[in-house]
């Protein structure tokens, strides 16, 4: 057992010492403060980073999406026309042979 222990460290100790030692706790707070403001700032801007990110990649999602679906109505809509324009031509060229055909 240490002799250290035995010692009623609030007598003995000089208020100089004890002033220091608060002036010390005080600087120590005041960094931990400071390392938690910074962490806290780091990780309030990586949110935001990432935030804008999602929100970046969900705009080009949603644009793909919309050209995607303007490429197929506009597709469907060719098709469409180009069956349409058969199916005159069939019923012309059917219609044709029976008036040319009597």
């Amino acid at each position: 057992m240490s002799s250290c222990n035995n010692v009623d460290w609030t007598r003995v100790a000089s208020p100089k010492l004890e002033g220091k030692l608060t002036d010390s706790i005080q600087v120590q707070i005041a960094k931990f403060d400071e390392q938690s403001q910074r962490r806290r700032d780091q990780l309030m801007k990586q949110v935001a980073e990432q935030e804008a990110r999602r929100l970046a990649e969900e705009a080009a999602r949603k644009k793909a999406e919309e050209e995607a679906k303007r490429v197929a109505e506009a597709k469907a809509r060719a098709d469409f026309k180009a069956r349409c324009k058969a199916e005159a031509e069939v019923k012309g060229k059917r219609e044709g042979r029976v008036a040319g055909g009597w």
